[in-house]
């Protein structure tokens, strides 16, 4: 009996498909669905709990950026995974907000998180093994991975089950393994990079969502309070709508002329194998920070309108403070994006950028500083370091452009 025939693999031009767009389109559902999370979290375990949903989100988005480089997406087969694997992570996103703490009444919740969750993952080894047909080695690899698959989704059907302390050890377990073993591994036989310009489009365009999130979970936070009533604009909120959009500015900015171009241009200098240790750890592992840290600063400028607009109790006082975890969170957030750039850098045989990391830096070294001062005076000193970062790096950008290949 004749192999199975493999999928054709995309050419080295091949660009995101309409099908990966609209899985995209889900996930930002599910990072809006991460920020309310956040937002009503229980404080600093909220917080940590959040990193680990995060984590395994971006497990499912990672997995299926690769295979979307494997076999164009916009075939009958792929799009009918791709939109099994989106019923599942709308699902997966509609439990986020009780997966840690289930409401009375309905469904158990963090059993339906883990389904969905499990069902993501079942839809991407179908179709992994459709694309890998007729490559034994490929499919030595595949089952490696579905036997660690196995046991961290073992790892969350008992947490979920137990909850509590137990659901937070073994979802942190699982969700740690998920992201870090196989990207920290020697590959073998695993995937291949045909398409380094579609990798780089995926990355930069999930890193655009997650901008866009961040200015949706503003507004939101604007047009209603904590109790749902429409607040009416005034000076204050106004003023925090333009350090919301210079904060979006600067981070797009910082990625997209000063981190992007020559992670993409290295990738394109490689070959074959050697193309993919390179995008395992620049995009996989250290675009996770970018988009977590994103998201955290949503959290964050969230937080700043409820302070904005008087909290709980309705009464504005200009000269409070953000809470700790929403400070911690806004100003770690754009620590860690700051941080993820240079190593990308780095990776990329750039020179790493040195105001960019003392950058980082200096926002963590500023958290206890930033508690001391209002609210609103607390994130527009961020975004005016951002911003600054951004008039340095593009006086100094000259001189740092990667040659032509």
């Amino acid at each position: 009996m004749a192999a199975p025939r493999r999928p054709i693999a995309p050419a080295p031009g091949h660009r995101a498909t309409l099908v990966e767009l609209l899985f995209d389109l889900v996930f930002v559902f599910a990072l809006i669905q991460m920020t309310v999370f956040l937002h009503r979290g229980h404080a600093w375990r909220g917080l940590a709990e959040g990193l680990i949903l995060l984590t395994l989100l971006w497990w499912v988005w990672s997995a299926y950026a690769w295979l979307g480089n494997q076999a164009h997406a916009d075939t009958l087969p792929m799009r009918i995974g791709f939109a099994l694997a989106m019923a599942a992570l709308f699902v997966t996103a509609l439990a986020i907000q009780e997966s840690w703490h289930d409401a009375p009444g309905g469904l158990y919740t963090p059993a339906v998180f883990v389904c969905g969750f499990l069902a993501v993952r079942a839809c991407y080894f179908g179709l992994a093994f459709y694309v890998a047909a007729g490559d034994p080695a490929m499919h030595h690899h595949l089952r490696r991975a579905l036997a660690r698959a196995s046991a961290t989704g073992l790892a969350l059907v008992v947490g979920a089950l137990f909850g509590g302390v137990v659901q937070l050890v073994l979802w942190g377990l699982a969700a740690a393994a998920d992201w870090v073993v196989p990207r920290v591994t020697p590959p073998t036989g695993g995937w291949r990079l045909h398409s380094p310009s579609h990798f780089a489009e995926r990355h930069g365009l999930i890193v655009i969502i997650a901008l866009g999130e961040l200015l949706i979970s503003f507004g939101d936070g604007v047009s209603a309070n904590q109790s749902g009533a429409h607040i009416a604009l005034n000076l204050p909120i106004l003023l925090s709508a333009l350090t919301c959009i210079a904060l979006t500015v600067g981070l797009w900015w910082l990625y997209f002329s000063f981190v992007s171009p020559p992670l993409e241009h290295r990738l394109g200098l490689l070959h074959g194998t050697d193309r993919v240790p390179l995008a395992r750890h620049a995009y996989d592992l250290l675009h996770f920070p970018l988009v977590a840290g994103v998201v955290y600063v949503a959290f964050g400028l969230e937080q700043l309108v409820g302070v904005l607009q008087g909290g709980q109790s309705g009464i504005r006082d200009l000269s409070s403070p953000l809470p700790w975890p929403a400070l911690v969170a806004l100003y770690g957030g754009v620590a860690a994006y700051l941080a993820a750039g240079p190593a990308i850098q780095h990776i990329s045989a750039a020179r790493p950028s040195v105001p960019q990391l003392t950058a980082a830096a200096a926002s963590l070294a500023a958290v206890p500083l930033a508690h001391a001062l209002p609210a609103l005076i607390a994130v527009a000193s961020l975004a005016a370091l951002l911003l600054a970062v951004v008039a340095v790096e593009s006086a100094r950008a000259p001189a740092h452009r990667p040659a032509p290949a």
